[in-house]
């Protein structure tokens, strides 16, 4: 039996109804660049226990937006969607990495001297501020604490 992909085990995240445990990666690129169903979000609310202000920051969209998208039954652009993808990437690397889902929940919102004392969560909204919260983690994990 194949062991899901770490990209399926994360968009599962998004998107739990139905998911196929044993998507590629590839699979999952191509699922993103489709957009996502808008109650993604809200699955992304509950695993993370963010609010929901915290992650249409990162998601860089309006709650009117989100709601109008609920109100239209549309689904979440491939932006959006690649956003919230991201978050639950990194926040699963925090919970590895500190050791519980309310530990990298506090990191996440916890400006970092070693960040320049910015939130880990609002460098989120970009690849670079992705790679740069994803390096820090990783000090982390092997000890380098700013």
């Amino acid at each position: 039996m194949a062991m899901p992909s770490l990209a399926a085990e994360t968009f599962n995240v998004l998107s739990p109804d139905g998911a196929t445990p044993h998507r590629s990666a590839l699979d999952v690129a191509l699922e993103i660049n489709l957009g996502i169903p808008v109650d993604g979000l809200d699955h992304v609310r509950s695993y993370t226990g963010l609010s929901a202000a915290d992650i249409l920051v990162v998601a860089q969209t309006s709650a009117s937006t989100l709601k109008r998208r609920r109100r239209e039954d549309a689904r979440l652009p491939a932006t959006v969607a690649d956003a919230l993808f991201r978050l639950v990437q990194v926040f699963r690397q925090a919970e590895r990495v500190l050791g519980s889902r309310e530990k990298a929940r506090e990191w996440l919102l916890t400006p970092s001297r070693a960040l320049n004392h910015h939130r880990p969560l609002a460098l989120l909204a970009s690849t670079p501020g992705t790679r740069v919260v994803e390096a820090e983690l990783a000090s982390i994990e092997h000890g380098f604490l700013a």
